[in-house]
């Protein structure tokens, strides 16, 4: 989704890589407006996805990563055909009681 993180671990794929999100592309704007491209496309095709992988940086506790999890639940009750949600994360968001309620 993004390679914005509350960390900066040298190891992680996710460090400084511009190749993988150019900043042309990452703004909050428009990775929401491709997600709802994205999701509306699977749904229409009704495509099944056995583990929809949420890749990003650790997002997940800010309102940017609300949306996107709201907007993935709203996808999945107007269709969406998914199996599971996979969130790879440091899950710092767990030191957060109110963004682990919500993930």
């Amino acid at each position: 989704i993004t390679n914005t993180c509350n960390y900066k671990c040298s190891y992680c794929y996710l460090h400084d890589n511009d190749s993988l999100y150019p900043k042309e592309c990452n703004s909050q704007e428009q990775i929401l407006n491709n997600l709802d491209i994205f999701y509306n496309w699977l749904i229409d095709n009704n495509y099944y996805i056995h583990t929809l992988h949420l890749f990003s940086g650790e997002i997940w506790h800010t309102q940017f990563g609300h949306t996107i999890l709201q907007k993935t639940l709203d996808a999945v009750r107007n269709g969406l055909n998914v199996q599971n949600i996979s969130i790879p994360s440091n899950c710092s968001f767990a030191n957060d009681y109110k963004t682990l309620t919500i993930i």
